[in-house]
């Protein structure tokens, strides 16, 4: 990547999980695509806002990827309380920036970060 753009990253919420004792877990999925090139440490600032647009929590990710089957993709998670969020909760991606040998780019900036619209398959209970 030396010289040039990192690669586009996609990111995408996977699942929450309410722990109990009031502790809950945020998974996501931080990926590039094969052949892009390595992205290196991607950083990526996080705000959660609620139905009225009130922010009711943040947290920042974290992952390294690179250009490798098993290094395309992460899934990093958030705990705590204040991750014990309701469903119309939105996330809103407010930094993201790209290290690699030794050069810092804006993901933001550049256009670089993509919202998966990945649709879970529809699960039923049955036999068949």
């Amino acid at each position: 990547m030396a010289g040039q753009q990192p690669p586009a990253i996609v990111i995408q919420h996977m699942s929450t999980a309410f722990a109990g004792q009031g502790m809950c877990a945020v998974r996501f999925s931080v990926e590039t695509f094969a052949g892009d090139g390595d992205a290196g440490t991607v950083t990526l600032s996080l705000v959660f806002r609620d139905r009225q647009n009130k922010q009711v929590a943040r947290g920042q990710l974290a992952v390294a990827l690179n250009d490798s089957t098993a290094g395309r993709y992460q899934e990093p998670v958030l705990e705590g309380p204040e991750f014990c969020l309701d469903s119309d909760t939105s996330v809103v991606v407010t930094k993201a920036k790209s290290e690699h040998e030794g050069k810092t780019h804006d993901l933001l900036q550049l256009k670089k970060v993509r919202v998966s619209t990945f649709k879970p398959y529809p699960i039923t209970l049955g036999t068949r």
